[in-house]
């Protein structure tokens, strides 16, 4: 009969499944949908891509911030995100077809590079690297263009203020008469487009000097054409984003206490040295324990049994009848550092970061092993610069600082309404990566070239250098240095090919 004949009868398939014989504990096709005993530690409870984040969000947030503070892995995880991610900074160049064009854009670009964020950030590659790590630490960060006076003296009147994920109020929900919702503060037409965003306007939770003003619970509506959301999604429709390493705060946490309490036992051990042990006496006639060094009654009331101090070095005689039991050297934690290990190991996965650049530890791995770690590694950096930090972030920031250059009279662009993209035609370049072995890599290189597999820029790019000024460079270094040469007499004539054959 079992599950058919139930079926047959009527009753439910849930009532026919929990009737199944415990022996067969896959009740399903998929054993992630099973419902027998086993599969009791899988929660599996239904969550969209915004209620699984935006009720939870400031806390995990929170938690997230708190184990950057105080674990030093953590905050190592976090420091390699944004050290590979960043570096010395993602460079732009406008490739502008018009050469003087190209000058002057460049030119302008570079002297407003120190002053484009507010809020004592100013420089651009500082601002990048907090950037990253707003993303990196809670999973969003967001930017706003504030449009400045011209009597600030700035070459383009126009900075970016850095705003922390915690000035928009995940739990911020409203639909409003013109049937536009707010979701976790982010306005949305009847069409599902971003139109604003309702900030805070002080940061809820920076209490300076124990003084907290009405202003932090006070909203702002700031439009969606003046706001970059710096965040990666990880589902279709997700509009908030939880920190990168999420999936490790709870492990970390208690691997932190775990690791606290086997340093306080070891402490605690090592205070003490050993024992010094007598053997028991009694007098027959009264039963009373008696010193088996003096013979007189033992009787110590309710004074403790005294101590013995050892120095380095020090040699002790002990009297008749005592012995001296010396600990053993640590045993305890036999495991500890494969236990570490392990651990460590799924707390780097969280982060994305290999386990070596996390902990420092680098004793399993020879060279063969560090490329394969380092190309696994980088290939994600590179995705996560390209896809977001530079079409997400940059290229808008481009886009904000050439329109107010525009505007401001600060370059002029002829037709420029209508030629908007050819204008900000530009290339971003992140800093190179280092070569594992730099004679191997280079001559590798070199092969591709000459293969015709690759070419003198594309190779240039990987180091962040622009082939045309590396070339020039070199070819006005050479005409200096044969002139420098000629004048000083050191100049040597280059023999021709025939003469040094019959040399030969």
């Amino acid at each position: 009969m079992g599950v058919i004949a139930d079926y047959i009868l009527g009753r439910s398939a849930e009532a026919a499944v929990e009737e199944t014989p415990k022996q067969n504990s896959r009740s399903t096709h998929n054993v992630s949908a099973s419902r027998g005993t086993r599969s009791a530690v899988m929660a599996g409870k239904p969550a969209g891509p915004n209620s699984a984040v935006s009720p939870e969000l400031r806390l995990s947030q929170d938690r997230a911030r708190d184990a950057v503070r105080n674990g030093p892995y953590i905050s190592n995880g976090l420091r390699s995100l944004v050290k590979h991610e960043i570096g010395t900074g993602i460079t732009c160049t406008f490739e502008n077809e018009d050469e003087n064009l190209r000058d002057e854009l460049n030119s302008l670009w570079k002297e407003s590079i120190p002053t484009m964020f507010a809020e004592h950030v100013g420089h651009l590659y500082a601002a990048q690297r907090l950037i990253s790590r707003g993303r990196n630490e809670v999973g969003e960060i967001f930017i706003r263009r504030r449009r400045r006076p011209a009597y600030k003296g700035m070459a383009v009147p126009m900075q970016c203020q850095l705003l922390e994920s915690d000035m928009l109020d995940p739990t911020f929900n409203r639909t409003l008469n013109n049937g536009n919702q707010i979701i976790s503060s982010i306005e949305m037409n009847t069409s599902g487009e971003r139109i604003a965003y309702h900030f805070f306007k002080k940061h809820p939770s920076d209490r300076t000097f124990g003084t907290f003003t009405s202003e932090g619970t006070q909203r702002v509506r700031i439009l969606a054409k003046d706001v970059i959301h710096h965040y990666i999604p990880l589902r279709a429709g997700q509009l908030r984003a939880l920190p990168v390493f999420s999936s490790g705060i709870f492990k970390n946490s208690n691997l932190e206490a775990y690791d606290d309490y086997e340093l306080e036992r070891k402490k605690n051990k090592a205070s003490f040295t050993g024992t010094i042990e007598r053997e028991a006496r009694y007098d027959p006639a009264t039963g009373v324990q008696i010193d088996p060094l003096t013979g007189i009654p033992f009787d110590m009331g309710d004074e403790p049994l005294p101590s013995v101090s050892f120095q380095a070095g020090s040699i002790t005689q002990l009297g008749d009848g005592e012995n001296l039991n010396l600990f053993d050297g640590e045993s305890g934690g036999e495991f500890y550092a494969d236990y570490m290990r392990q651990q460590l190991m799924a707390i780097s996965a969280s982060f994305g970061v290999p386990y070596e650049l996390v902990t420092g530890d680098w004793k399993s791995v020879n060279d063969r092993i560090l490329r394969a770690i380092l190309n696994d590694f980088q290939r994600e950096i590179e995705a996560v610069q390209e896809i977001y930090l530079i079409q997400q972030v940059l290229e808008k920031i481009a886009e904000w600082w050439l329109d107010e250059a525009v505007f401001s009279g600060a370059i002029s662009l002829p037709d420029y309404a209508n030629k908007k993209k050819e204008y900000l035609a530009t290339d971003w370049r992140p800093q190179g990566w280092a070569y594992v072995h730099p004679l191997q890599d280079a001559q590798a290189a070199v092969a591709r070239i000459g293969a015709d597999l690759s070419t003198h820029e594309k190779e240039a790019r990987k180091l962040n250098c622009d082939s045309s000024k590396v070339l020039e460079a070199n070819i006005a270094h050479a005409t200096r240095k044969k002139q420098l040469m000629s004048e000083n007499d050191l100049l040597v004539e280059e023999k021709e090919p025939a003469e040094e054959d019959e040399e030969k």
